[in-house]
């Protein structure tokens, strides 16, 4: 068992015992938090095989926050929140062109995480 699956296997098996996988909330800040870890990894001086890595996670974690919009409940926020994602979608997509867009939704994403935490903590 080499180093790196080692690691995958206990971040796996951690994930797994995190209290907030019980409530939806808690569950999207861990889906936001991994979407913020992926955003700093692509920033990062990373090799290309890590930054492609990290951008497909990176989309496949939008792909789950915008699969979570519950249309019914509050259309506005929802409407606004495909928004945000899609402007976060194309900064990933062009990361290479756009590190400005890359910073910017970092900043969103970690200001999604705290409103989340606060949500989930009140």
């Amino acid at each position: 068992m080499n180093i790196a699956l080692a690691y995958d296997l206990y971040s796996t098996s951690q994930l797994l015992e995190d209290p907030r996988l019980d409530s939806p909330q808690g569950r999207i800040v861990l889906v936001l938090e991994y979407l913020l870890k992926q955003i700093n990894a692509l920033r990062a001086r990373n090799p290309d095989g890590k930054k492609f890595k990290a951008r497909n996670q990176a989309l496949i974690a939008l792909y789950i926050l915008t699969e979570t919009l519950d249309h019914d409940q509050n259309q506005e926020l929802c409407v606004n929140l495909s928004k945000i994602y899609d402007f976060i979608h194309i900064s990933i997509t062009n990361y290479k062109d756009a590190l400005e867009d890359l910073s910017v939704s970092e900043q969103i994403v970690s200001d999604l995480v705290d409103t989340w935490n606060e949500m989930a903590n009140a």
